[in-house]
């Protein structure tokens, strides 16, 4: 596995990607590189999206795709106070 740290829309997607793990960023910095990853993926592998701080604009943006299910959701220690603070895998093919 290789790990990037740039920034995500300076990334190239080649279509061998098998997961993607997400920071906060903007909605729409979000959409893009969804929409970018999408472009160039293969849809008969398998892949996953992490969401680490998985505010529902991001959800929401997943579930627009319509491409996404829901694997996992890990709650982290704040997640009473916080309903954003959980990290939630998603996959794909």
């Amino acid at each position: 596995m290789t790990v990037y740290n740039l920034n995500v829309l300076d990334y190239k997607f080649s279509g061998r990607e098998s997961i993607l793990f997400f920071n906060p960023c903007s909605a729409e910095i979000f959409r893009s590189v969804i929409h970018c990853f999408l472009s160039a993926y293969p849809y008969k592998r398998r892949a996953f999206v992490i969401l680490y701080y998985a505010k529902h604009e991001y959800t929401d943006i997943l579930n627009q795709f319509g491409l996404f299910k829901e694997v996992h959701r890990i709650e982290l220690k704040d997640y009473q106070n916080d309903p954003d603070d959980v990290i939630i895998i998603y996959q794909i093919g």
